[in-house]
């Protein structure tokens, strides 16, 4: 697999082979009207939904990832953005709600500051998770509910300026994981122990799937510039991701 973070600026979703994993991201800086346009793809629930956020860049952000994921889904099943439904699991984790059956299509989405995530396979679960980096994150103790024994022993024996760094590259691993296997958070990531070598960027990491003899999950830490860190979670060996970066025009002119 070629592990080169090449980003594609693209409009339109290509097709979605049985081994390839999708990955897109985007720039959530758009204007306010253009943002209020998106409203009519998404859904009566959704639409509610944004509306409950304290903070409208909150509800804002929300609008935006999930016209966007409508916009690709309906790329990779021939819908129009609007009829696509929904379904949940037990923790939370969003599916495509298809009459007729299963659908191949698996996706995750996360967001955080001024970015957001989506990653698309078929037929194989997958999770995203992205964070902006917070300045002196380290040391507010949540490394203790995130690391092992281990990590925390690692983490303790790094100089200040790359604990940050350290702490959200594993964050991100741990939650894109958790959430692939829709376990999410209500898995205490301390007790998933990531190899002392995962970073952002580099080689994906192999982890075994505790769920099945021989299973396992590719974890890649995303190379997102300085300011955020990222992780992709999918189940089993992934042979090629795809990078893009989701073309914003198109989706306020679509």
């Amino acid at each position: 697999m070629d592990h080169a973070q090449k980003w594609i600026t693209a409009s339109k979703a290509p097709p979605l082979n049985e081994n390839t994993v999708h990955l897109w991201r985007m720039g959530l800086d758009l204007p306010r009207k253009e943002i209020a346009d998106l409203r009519k793809i998404l859904s009566e629930k959704e639409n509610s939904r944004a509306n409950r956020f304290h903070f409208p860049e909150a509800g804002e952000a929300f609008i935006v990832t999930h016209a966007v994921l409508r916009r690709i889904l309906a790329d990779y099943t021939g819908l129009q953005p609007a009829e696509i439904k929904f379904n949940y699991g037990p923790h939370g984790k969003p599916g495509l709600d298809l009459a007729g059956g299963p659908c191949p299509v698996q996706f995750n989405l996360s967001h955080s500051g001024r970015m957001a995530l989506w990653g698309f396979t078929r037929e194989r679960r997958i999770g995203v998770d992205v964070e902006r980096l917070r300045d002196n994150y380290a040391g507010s103790r949540i490394e203790k509910r995130i690391f092992s024994e281990k990590e925390l022993r690692e983490f303790n024996r790094l100089p200040s300026k790359s604990k940050n760094a350290f702490l959200f590259h594993r964050w991100t691993g741990k939650e894109a994981y958790l959430k692939a296997t829709g376990r999410g958070l209500s898995f205490p990531p301390a007790e998933v122990e990531l190899p002392l070598k995962f970073t952002g960027g580099g080689e994906p990491i192999i982890l075994p799937d505790p769920g099945s003899k021989g299973g396992a999950w590719s974890l890649l830490g995303l190379d997102l510039g300085d300011a955020y860190a990222g992780a992709l979670a999918v189940e089993d060996r992934c042979r090629s991701i795809n990078f893009f970066i989701y073309d914003f025009k198109s989706l306020v002119s679509g």
